[in-house]
């Protein structure tokens, strides 16, 4: 991890630059981000992530660059137990997303099985409406044969609402 600690804010207006072979990941816990400048966060052999955090509410301001990648190189051919999963989601808010995108700004994901840019929940029904709400680029891809790549997940459990709005670019399988 970047930033340890209990919920820090991050504030980013340069380069912020993670590379690891698994599980490259700026925090745990950060619950709000402003980003002007450019994310990296790259994984050899595993799972890459800006953003898991699980805690109420998560915010995301950005103009600027935020990509998680995963190489998908093999640490254990041959080993059928141990077995490689090659995924990149650059934001995955496990709590209540409120997210800007803003025009300009890009939101990437990159790996062999599965990429994802942007994957919230249904929510807390006490905190009101999710919402993402793009004016830039989110994009996912997926590099391998059988990979998937979902541009914006959302779990709606049906009693939270979720809003998108969209008038920018959503680029992904799905």
């Amino acid at each position: 991890w970047f930033f340890g600690g209990n919920r820090p804010t991050i504030l980013n207006n340069g380069l912020i630059y993670l590379h690891a072979k698994n599980i490259p990941e700026l925090s745990p816990k950060a619950d709000y981000l402003v980003n002007t400048g450019s994310i990296y966060s790259i994984s050899d052999s595993g799972t890459a992530r800006v953003i898991n955090s699980d805690v109420l509410p998560v915010y995301v301001e950005n103009s600027g660059l935020i990509a998680a990648q995963s190489l998908g190189i093999d640490e254990t051919p041959g080993d059928p137990v141990y077995i490689d999963t090659w995924q990149a989601i650059t934001i995955d808010a496990n709590g209540w997303l409120q997210l800007s995108n803003h025009e300009g700004g890009q939101i990437l994901a990159e790996a062999p099985q599965l990429a994802i840019a942007v994957s919230g929940p249904g929510g807390d029904p006490t905190l009101g409406t999710n919402f993402v709400t793009n004016a830039g680029l989110i994009e996912a891809n997926a590099t391998g044969p059988d990979g998937l790549s979902i541009g914006i997940y959302v779990q709606q459990p049906g009693y939270v609402p979720v809003e998108i709005v969209n008038s920018g670019t959503i680029r992904a399988d799905i």
